[in-house]
């Protein structure tokens, strides 16, 4: 799961979950355009897939894969108390390199 800009004419947020297909393909589960990536629009979204995808919120062994953004740290803990949640490796990895390069960073 995953919330990007949109910076065209229509301003607001895309969040998006995906799954892996058969093939292990990226699979479009649900997406939502919120005002923005806050922590009440990822509750609302997480309660519409948890609503609205049965089979998603019945599945087990189920993982949840995203950023470190509060809302989905919650929303995944309060929505989904079952579910394995791991942070993405990519997110985790351009905060390393920006503590890294950190002017501020003592030695």
């Amino acid at each position: 799961m995953d919330g990007t800009f949109l910076l065209g004419k229509y301003r607001g947020t895309l969040l998006i979950a995906v799954g892996l297909d058969a093939n292990n393909g990226l699979f479009p589960l649900a997406f939502g355009i919120v005002e923005s990536e806050c922590n009440e629009s990822w509750i609302w979204f997480l309660t519409m897939l948890h609503d609205l995808l049965p089979a998603v919120a019945s599945r087990t062994n189920l993982c949840i894969i995203s950023d470190r953004h509060p809302g989905l740290v919650r929303g995944c803990r309060e929505i989904f108390p079952s579910v394995a949640h791991r942070h993405c490796l990519r997110h985790l990895r351009e905060i390393k390199l920006q503590e890294s390069c950190s002017p501020n960073k003592s030695i």
